[in-house]
């Protein structure tokens, strides 16, 4: 019983070394995410604005520049908030990419990535590399 519970502090403790070892590039990609959301729903905001005729309402001089600046303050408050949900979606799917790399890397097991494009990338990848 003990040897049990020996067995499962270890695995704790070596899943909370890897996770200690990952935090800064999951902080990283945890921040691209968010800019890449950010970056679309700038673009999104861009192309409604293009599709709705002008009006003489708010046609001042400037008023480009203050409309551009709002849909930055928003973009970046939706990246951040993860309004759309695609930073959660591309979290998600790379963070298991970068736990199977470093698995392959420190030699335990990662997440199950077989039968998904990362889990063939990472295939093709171990079998092209020489020791």
């Amino acid at each position: 019983m003990s040897s049990a519970i020996g067995g499962a502090a270890a695995a704790a403790g070596k899943a909370a070394q890897t996770e200690e070892r990952l935090a800064p590039q999951l902080k990283q990609l945890k921040q691209a995410t968010n800019s890449l959301e950010a970056v679309f729903f700038k673009q999104l905001l861009e192309a409604m604005r293009k599709s709705v005729p002008k009006t003489s309402f708010g046609d001042d001089p400037g008023s480009d520049t203050y409309q551009d600046m709002m849909d930055q303050a928003l973009s970046e408050t939706a990246g951040k908030s993860g309004a759309l949900g695609i930073s959660k979606l591309l979290y998600d799917q790379m963070s298991q990419v970068i736990r199977a790399q470093d698995a392959m890397r420190h030699g335990s097991t990662g997440p199950n990535l077989s039968g998904t494009a990362a889990g063939t990338d990472l295939a093709r990848e171990g079998q092209t590399k020489q020791p």
